[in-house]
């Protein structure tokens, strides 16, 4: 590693490590061109698109939105065919991290000394 993570990238590694995904440092892509209705929505389940250097979620279309939709309006692939999301596919997991939670990589040894941290 060539620089010194900040707190966004260390968590960002520590969800993926850990087998829980990876987490975007900013999601909003206040750096990034996105379609009104993206900005107006926020990001959801179906969003396609790549992190920059900045860790900025770069939106490029919704897998589960028609091609005619306004949030396809920067285009979309040649070949694109939308894709059907039944509700009973999704899973919410509520509090699935509790607060204090303590993410870390398989192997990692973890001690706790305090609760409080004054």
């Amino acid at each position: 590693m060539s620089s010194v993570a900040g707190v966004e990238e260390t968590y960002s590694r520590s969800l993926f490590s850990s087998g829980n995904g990876f987490a975007p440092w900013n999601v909003s892509g206040i750096t990034s061109p996105r379609p009104a209705k993206h900005i107006e929505n926020g990001v959801d389940i179906g969003d396609v698109g790549l992190m920059d250097l900045d860790g900025d979620f770069v939106y490029l279309f919704n897998i589960f939105t028609p091609k005619e939709d306004p949030l396809h309006s920067m285009g979309v692939p040649d070949r694109f065919e939308q894709l059907d999301l039944n509700p009973g596919d999704i899973r919410s997991i509520p509090n699935h991290f509790p607060p204090q939670t303590i993410i870390a990589s398989k192997g990692v040894d973890v001690t706790i000394t305090s609760k409080d941290p004054l």
